[in-house]
This record gives C-alpha cells, sequence and structure tokens, in this order.
C-alpha cells in the first residue's frame, strides 16, 4: 500500500483597512478667520500590516474650500491631517 501526503495551505484573504470617521467640523461663520489651520484626527487600523505601512490620503469633494498642508502624519494607529481654510462654504474629506 502507498500511502499519498497531500499538504493543502489556506491563506486568508487580505482585509482592508479601517479607518475611523473622524468628528465632524462644523465652524460658525466668522469663528475660523480663512488661513487658519483645522486639524482632523483619525484611527487606521489593519489586521495584516502594522501601522508604519499604512499610508493614508485625503480628498477633497470641493478642493477650492480647504488646502492640504502636509502629508498626514501618523503616530502609532492615531493620525492626523492638518488643512487651510481657504474659504467659508461646505467640502466633504474622504479618507482612504
Amino acid at each position: 500500500m502507498t500511502l499519498l501526503l497531500l499538504l493543502i495551505s489556506c491563506t486568508p484573504p487580505n482585509t482592508p483597512p479601517t479607518v475611523s470617521k473622524p468628528a465632524d467640523k462644523t465652524l460658525e461663520h466668522n469663528t475660523l478667520a480663512l488661513g487658519q489651520t483645522l486639524e482632523i484626527t483619525f484611527t487606521m487600523n489593519d489586521l495584516e500590516d502594522t501601522p508604519d505601512k499604512l499610508i493614508p490620503t485625503a480628498s477633497f469633494d470641493n478642493p477650492d474650500i480647504v488646502t492640504a498642508l502636509a502629508p498626514i502624519s501618523c503616530q502609532e494607529k492615531t493620525c492626523q491631517l492638518s488643512v487651510r481654510v481657504e474659504r467659508t462654504q461646505t467640502t466633504t474629506v474622504k479618507i482612504t
């Protein structure tokens, strides 16, 4: 009798990183002068990768309203996006 061994490896699927929803920022008229900096804080987590391997990006549905001042900075899982307010209107930030 011949014995045949079969080895099967299963690799779990790569799950995408999770990004917490930053708190909504509502600025009353004239409470933040144009050109001032606004900080947006959020957290990122990934089951497969360490935080230093995650590279978050931000995009704005109305880029004339705010300007990103620098790349998003992260310490461990907490990240911060600094933007400069250019005009008083509404914009949505998408973080990926």
